[in-house]
């Protein structure tokens, strides 16, 4: 897994949500209405397909981006 994403899920307290980001983070696959789908690594995914982050790797660097503004909205209520 990505260090920074590490570091975030690291972060989180329950140790049964914990350990469910984790394993979607490490093998990004869900089943909806049966059908599985399997995503690409979260090292390389974009952030979009248009707009921002569209490069590989774009995704890790918005969760980053979006932590660090949730962490500091947080500090603030």
């Amino acid at each position: 897994m990505n260090a920074k994403l590490k570091e975030l899920v690291d972060k989180i307290q329950s140790n049964e949500l914990r350990s469910k980001v984790t394993d979607f983070l490490e093998t990004p696959t869900f089943t909806l209405d049966g059908k599985l789908y399997v995503g690409p690594s979260f090292d390389v995914s974009p952030g979009g397909l248009t707009h921002h982050h569209t490069y590989q790797g774009g995704y890790v660097e918005h969760v980053v981006a979006t932590w660090k503004i949730a962490s500091a909205l947080c500090e603030v209520v």
